[in-house]
């Protein structure tokens, strides 16, 4: 019985160590895919920034080219009316 004892309890070290040893392992590969994620995220947010920032030019482009049109627009309707 004493030697039945000891080699079970010698099972439960092996076994309890093991656990420890698959914790670790899945506490690390979780932690390597959130710093991916974090990774992913921040280039998802610098192309979103990249884009806002490409689409805000393309909008000030076009208001200055409208504000130029209706410049223009008024000069040539006031040579109509001078000639």
């Amino acid at each position: 019985i004493e030697q039945v004892t000891e080699r079970l309890q010698a099972d439960l070290r092996l076994t309890e160590d093991r656990l420890v040893e698959l914790v670790d392992l899945e506490k690390n590969a979780r932690q390597a895919q959130l710093v991916e994620l974090g990774r992913q995220l921040e280039h998802q947010n610098a192309e979103i920034s990249e884009m806002v920032r490409s689409q805000v030019e393309l909008r000030d482009q076009l208001a200055a080219r409208q504000d130029l049109r209706s410049v223009v627009e008024s000069a040539q309707s006031e040579d109509s009316r001078n000639l």
